[in-house]
């Protein structure tokens, strides 16, 4: 359904005298940009029937600034990972309360979070090749945004619902990388 909408709106929206490279380019674009649409709005009616969804929002806000940068796992469909996502981000956000709980396991975490995206970023995948200059560029972003999304979480450790959520995402962030490492095609 994802590819057949996605072709739809390519064959509309795209002039016909372009090159076929270049129409595969924006096909694809367009695939990510509707499972991501999709997946979200599907994981912010989650949340809300759990009564959480400014826990979701801020989930998700930290989640992808930071994973579009280090990568990690990608599910094998659009529907497999679209469940997972929504899986994984209501899990994180239901899991919020324990790192407000144990305050130093919460700092001894984000410090190894840290050190893993610094090893880690960018956790490649086949489907999307990169450049060694560019994989530079990329882990020195993600690098960044690790360290500032942990100095939020120190600076709003007082409003829970600001410092839990962005913990969340991290720890997430930070095991679909291990997982990508070891799983995804080289």
């Amino acid at each position: 359904m994802i590819l057949q909408l996605a072709t739809w709106w390519v064959e509309h929206l795209v002039p016909g005298d372009i090159e076929e490279d270049d129409k595969a380019v924006y096909l694809y674009g367009a695939e990510c940009f509707i499972n991501e649409a999709l997946s979200d709005i599907v994981l912010f009616i989650g949340g809300l029937l759990l009564g959480r969804l400014p826990e979701v929002i801020l989930w998700t806000i930290g989640f992808t600034v930071l994973r579009v940068n280090v990568g990690g796992y990608h599910a094998p469909s659009h529907f497999l990972c679209i469940s997972l996502s929504t899986i994984v981000g209501l899990s994180s956000v239901l899991l919020n309360p324990l790192w407000i709980r144990f305050p130093y396991a919460t700092g001894v975490i984000l410090v190894l979070i840290i050190l893993l995206i610094a090893y880690l970023a960018p956790v490649l995948h086949r489907n999307r090749p990169i450049s060694l200059p560019e994989q530079a560029q990329i882990k020195r972003k993600a690098i960044i945004i690790t360290v500032v999304e942990s100095l939020l979480i120190c600076l709003f450790w007082n409003i829970p619902l600001i410092s839990a959520s962005l913990t969340g995402a991290l720890v997430t962030v930070t095991v679909l990388a291990i997982l990508g490492y070891f799983v995804n095609p080289k």
